[in-house]
């Protein structure tokens, strides 16, 4: 009796060991195979759609695109602390509001701003260009504030869909002139 109890307690006991391998072993075995098929998945997830921006910059010396995404572009000068930004927004723009509004920021700070001039500029826009104002600051700081570039200049360009908002800034406002080439080499289309 005791052998066959011993017989049964080895075939019982391999009996187990194969029910647990296979019990153990399948899920596994699933839960290994849908992992790999979810990074796999997950990785073509990752992969970064292109977007086509709605602006282009057609180059200029000294200039060079910045960071884009589609409704906005940065452009920085090679040689001096100037960049630029555009970037589209949906509805209308009152301009003297906006103007407003940055004199107003500045002068929470105690920074004055002196408006030193407007130029007439142009943008291409969708194959025809838009006529705009640039209005260029002097920004001075108060004593033992925070040093800021000084030259400002904001512009902005009326759509029937929406507007454009144009920023510059240099180190000095005498730098503010060598904005204008690369402003001008900025292009905007709304069905890119």
């Amino acid at each position: 009796m005791k052998q066959k109890i011993k017989r049964i307690g080895i075939k019982g006991y391999i009996v187990c060991v194969l029910v647990v391998a296979v019990v153990v072993a399948f899920p596994m075995a699933f839960v290994i195979r849908h992992k790999a098929a979810d990074a796999a998945s997950s990785n073509s997830a990752k992969t970064p759609a292109v977007v086509k921006s709605m602006f282009s910059f057609e180059g200029v010396a000294d200039w060079a695109q910045g960071p884009t995404n589609k409704t906005s572009m940065a452009v920085f000068h090679n040689l001096h602390d100037c960049f630029l930004s555009v970037e589209y927004n949906a509805g209308t723009v009152n301009i003297a509001t906006e103007l407003k509004k940055i004199d107003k920021q500045a002068a929470i700070g105690g920074y004055t701003i002196t408006h030193i001039g407007v130029r007439t500029l142009t943008m291409q826009v969708a194959g025809s260009k838009h006529q705009y104002k640039l209005y260029q600051t002097n920004t001075t700081e108060p004593v033992g504030a925070t040093k800021l570039m000084d030259g400002n200049e904001s512009g902005f360009v009326q759509l029937s869909n929406g507007y454009i908002d144009i920023y510059g800034t240099c180190n000095t406002a005498s730098q503010l002139h060598e904005t204008i080439p690369a402003l001008e080499a900025i292009e905007f289309d709304q069905s890119k």
